[in-house]
């Protein structure tokens, strides 16, 4: 089990409250491609990158086109 930092408990919270540059962010920790200092998610990446789209960030957009490219 690891210990999150306080730095990355505060990330989740933004994330959860639904702040875009947040769930990018944590979509970009998760992600196979990227992924820095946790365990690889891809599904859930998608889904953060996903909802931080719908919810206007530019590199969140972005990723998830490039996500959703490679599934292909």
């Amino acid at each position: 089990m690891t210990t999150k930092t306080i730095a990355e408990n505060l990330l989740a919270e933004m994330a959860e409250a639904g702040d875009a540059t947040a769930r990018c962010e944590l979509g970009s920790r998760l992600s196979s491609d990227v992924g820095v200092g946790q365990d690889r998610d891809d599904h859930k990446a998608s889904e953060l990158y996903k909802l931080a789209a719908d919810g206007g960030s530019v590199n969140a957009q972005h990723n998830y086109g490039c996500h959703l490219q490679k599934q292909e």
